[in-house]
């Protein structure tokens, strides 16, 4: 592996050259392969009779009552939504968010309905402030059973604008934050053998906006993270950790947003989000669009070539379109 530190000050040792493999080993291999393709194809026969049996009748859902959870950005928007639906399945909420009027507001809300529920003033791209605000929540509630890592800046710029600073904020906010975090709270899940850690990603990880080049990168970014960690919790044998990834469609938050996105397709509401995350969460469902049908969507369009693509997004999502009335309007709002 190599070692960050000394990155720049040793110096770069190629690989030995490829040994080229014989016809005899190469078809031995392939046999190898077919066999285990095959072993494979037998394997998965209860998982697909599982999965039938689920289309027809609904899994169970898991009991979170009584259980820590921590809500980033769970002020306002779709970590609000969250906490309250969270709170109404008995789990106790701590909500970390930068904006600490909004997280103290509802915390307060939360109380109400006989859960403990407190907020703390974190900037979730500090790693100093993660550690202490897991070290708080300790105290004051519980070990964090439940993590959604949910804050997030949505900035409509395209990659040409913003400060270099404004770009690092972003990224450190999206994603990085989600590192920090994760590495702060997965180890306690580990140890205690529960836990649940949901990556609130967007559409935008499968279908990448034009106008938010670097929110759809770092979206691409938290979605593939929870896919990584997955399969390392998996083969580490730390399976009984769950990992949840949520795509939502854009959601009616931020009054400034909704009133710039000229979007043809309704948005949704937080709490239309929440009602799918939690039963996501629930279903111990790995990955989750909303509404749920736009993962499909998204896999179809994705099988076409890249022009007929783009025709259906100018032609019937019509983006072009609402990129060109966005930029308008901005042109508009600074002459003014």
């Amino acid at each position: 592996m190599q070692n960050i530190s000394e990155s720049g000050r040793v110096s770069y040792v190629a690989a030995d050259p490829l040994k080229k493999i014989g016809w005899f080993k190469k078809i031995i291999f392939w046999i190898l392969v077919l066999v285990d393709a095959i072993n494979v194809l037998v394997l998965s026969i209860p998982n697909w009779i599982t999965s039938v049996y689920h289309c027809v009748i609904s899994p169970p859902r898991k009991c979170i009552k009584g259980q820590t959870v921590l809500i980033t950005g769970g002020g306002n928007g779709i970590g609000k939504a969250l906490a309250y639906k969270l709170a109404e399945k008995g789990c106790n909420i701590a909500i970390a968010d930068i904006e600490w009027n909004a997280a103290q507001a509802t915390a307060k809300d939360l109380q109400a309905k006989n859960v403990i529920a407190k907020a703390y003033h974190v900037d979730v791209a500090d790693v100093d402030q993660i550690k202490e605000l897991k070290k708080n929540i300790e105290t004051d509630i519980a070990p964090v059973d439940i993590l959604i890592n949910n804050a997030a800046l949505i900035p409509l710029l395209s990659l040409r604008e913003g400060s270099e600073m404004e770009i690092e904020r972003i990224v450190r906010v999206n994603i990085t934050s989600h590192f920090y975090m994760t590495r702060a709270f997965l180890p306690g899940m580990i140890l205690r053998k529960l836990g649940h850690i949901v990556g609130i990603s967007s559409i935008t990880a499968v279908h990448p906006m034009p106008g938010a080049v670097i929110y759809s990168a770092t979206k691409f970014a938290v979605n593939g993270f929870i896919q990584a960690l997955y399969q390392e919790l998996r083969q580490e044998g730390n399976d009984f950790i769950n990992l949840t990834s949520v795509l939502p469609y854009f959601v009616s938050t931020r009054k400034d947003l909704t009133e710039a996105v000229n979007l043809r397709f309704p948005m949704m509401s937080a709490e239309e989000v929440a009602e799918v995350t939690v039963d996501a969460m629930l279903r111990n469902e790995q990955i989750v669009s909303v509404p749920r049908y736009n993962l499909l969507l998204s896999a179809f369009l994705n099988t076409l070539s890249l022009p007929n693509q783009c025709l259906i997004r100018d032609y019937v999502f019509k983006e072009r379109e609402a990129r060109q009335v966005f930029y308008k309007e901005k042109e508009s709002s600074n002459a003014d």
